[in-house]
């Protein structure tokens, strides 16, 4: 997943690199950067790698909310008086696994974490630049001599039966990214609650405990942030689609 997310993020990548004066004809813009990138197939997999995440999460989340349960076998904090794990090691293996323990993570599984994150991390890079795209379209219009907008291929929306328009796609996109960019940041609110409850108890806490739990908090932060920018933009879209003139007919 965190390959195919990758390959989307390279084709949508920032348009910081493309630069037009003022009042160039949009065929330029074309030119650059439009006719080389997909956008359709771009967003249907975005679409596709998003939700992807979002199923996987329950399952994530209930193996994080299992470490606690299986932590006897990590620490060694067995109840079991009778149990191997609670036999003393004698004469010089006592010396030799004391410090033993504290070489790794005892209350989290950080491969799995680090998966995690990257996977969400990068789909909110390519959220990000969305947002951007959106940003440098309009950005593109208002240069433009008569109020062009760039005539972006918008894929088919189909939701049920029925297949949006080509001039409600956008909105209809728009409100399906903010759907998403939504249970995304519950996602990560729900991940950092599980990490916080499969780690509650280390006195004094640990490193990578207050690493793990400093990177969920980046993680929902970006993600909070990215759910009120795709409202904000589907709202901007929905004020756009209604002031829009009706087309007049031809005389």
């Amino acid at each position: 997943m965190a390959v195919e997310i990758h390959a989307v993020s390279v084709e949508l990548s920032p348009i910081a690199s493309i630069h037009l004066p003022k009042g160039s004809a949009i065929e330029e813009l074309y030119s650059q950067h439009v006719i080389h990138v997909s956008h359709a197939r771009c967003i249907e997999q975005l679409f596709a790698l998003a939700q992807r995440l979002i199923d996987l999460y329950p399952d994530l989340l209930r193996l994080f909310s299992g470490e606690s349960d299986s932590c006897c076998m990590q620490t060694g904090d067995c109840k079991d008086p009778d149990c191997f794990h609670n036999c003393d090691l004698l004469g010089d293996f006592a010396d030799l696994f004391m410090d033993a323990a504290s070489t790794r993570s005892r209350r989290i599984d950080t491969f799995l974490f680090n998966l995690v994150m990257a996977c969400h991390g990068k789909v909110l890079d390519v959220l990000d630049y969305i947002v951007d795209i959106t940003k440098f379209c309009a950005k593109v219009t208002t240069a433009s001599p008569d109020l062009v907008q760039p005539q972006l291929h918008i894929p088919e929306l189909r939701v049920g039966n029925v297949l949006a328009s080509a001039t409600s796609a956008s909105s209809m996109q728009a409100t399906l990214f903010v759907h998403i960019t939504s249970v995304l940041m519950e996602s990560a609110q729900s991940l950092r609650k599980a990490i916080q409850d499969a780690t509650k108890g280390a006195n004094p806490p640990e490193k990578d405990v207050m690493a793990v739990l400093l990177q969920c908090e980046l993680l929902e932060e970006r993600s909070q942030r990215q759910a009120h920018q795709f409202s904000r933009i589907r709202d901007g879209l929905t004020r756009c689609s209604s002031t829009k003139p009706a087309p007049t007919s031809a005389t």
